[in-house]
């Protein structure tokens, strides 16, 4: 089983799903944009301060995550921000570029609650030792820490130990024992791989 849990090109390239800095279109962000109502729009323009900056700072680790709350507050009293661009232009007002683009860390948190990335990959786990037979593999790719932290507790809570064995639960075996990350022959291949972390564990 290989779970790669990136965002397709696909959705990425295409300006009206919202998901790019790169390319200006509507504050949308979401994978299902048919089953899921809730918008990266409206956590904007309607959440409160305090939303925004747990959502900014829990889901994507950003630091300034209240002056770009305080920030988007204060726009958003004179025009409704509705575009990437308006949004990604708030944030580099704040953040400066360094080695990511400044508005990285707010995208990734906005796209992880709207459409429950982090409940999604829990479920899949948890559904993938149900699922698996006996010496068969499961490979996942994450893009960022907050995946690489739940995938590798999880790998470290069933991998074999001596009161699995005695209690007879299902259990992993680690195949390697770092994290798997791309090379720089790679990643000038492909810029987009250079944060992804690869794991490997066998169904004992």
């Amino acid at each position: 089983m290989v779970l790669d849990l990136g965002i397709s090109n696909t959705q990425l390239n295409d300006p009206n799903r919202g998901f790019s800095f790169n390319n200006d279109g509507p504050l949308d962000m979401r994978m299902d944009n048919i089953n899921t109502k809730l918008t990266a729009e409206t956590i904007i323009n309607e959440y409160d301060e305090n939303e925004l900056s747990d959502i900014f700072f829990y889901y994507g680790e950003e630091r300034n995550s209240r002056k770009i709350a305080n920030s988007i507050v204060e726009f958003r009293k004179k025009k409704k921000i509705d575009s990437t661009k308006m949004l990604s232009d708030i944030i580099q007002k704040i953040n400066k570029y360094k080695f990511k683009h400044p508005a990285t860390r707010v995208f990734q948190a906005l796209r992880i609650v709207i459409n429950e990335e982090l409940n999604e990959l829990e479920e899949a786990l948890k559904i993938s030792l149900e699922i698996l037979t006996k010496n068969a593999r499961i490979v996942i790719v994450a893009f960022h820490s907050l995946e690489d932290k739940i995938i590798k507790n999880f790998f470290k809570k069933k991998t074999i130990t001596k009161i699995l064995m005695m209690t007879r639960k299902t259990f992993l075996e680690l195949l390697q024992k770092n994290l798997l990350i791309p090379s720089s022959e790679e990643i000038k291949i492909n810029p987009r791989s250079k944060s992804a972390k690869l794991r490997v564990a066998e169904k004992i």
